[in-house]
């Protein structure tokens, strides 16, 4: 099989399906956070998955939770 020089961007709107069977729809791909921000947190925090909703609210993921990601 090829290799494909591709993968998942920032500021693309994808459908993103996770491990647990949540779909969200049409989100917008912000980033990760950054894990040394999390240090201070009241508990312990790695880097996660920041997704934006069309509402513009955020979700915030683990990125190990995501099972795919749908590109629209």
């Amino acid at each position: 099989m090829p290799i494909v020089e591709q993968s998942v961007r920032a500021g693309v709107t994808y459908n993103v399906q996770l491990t647990n069977g949540t779909l969200f729809k049409s989100v917008k791909l912000i980033g990760l956070t950054e894990s040394k921000l999390g240090q201070f947190a009241d508990f312990p925090l790695e880097s996660w998955l920041v997704l934006e909703l069309e509402s513009g609210k955020r979700v915030y993921v683990k990125p190990a939770s995501a099972r795919y990601f749908e590109e629209l």
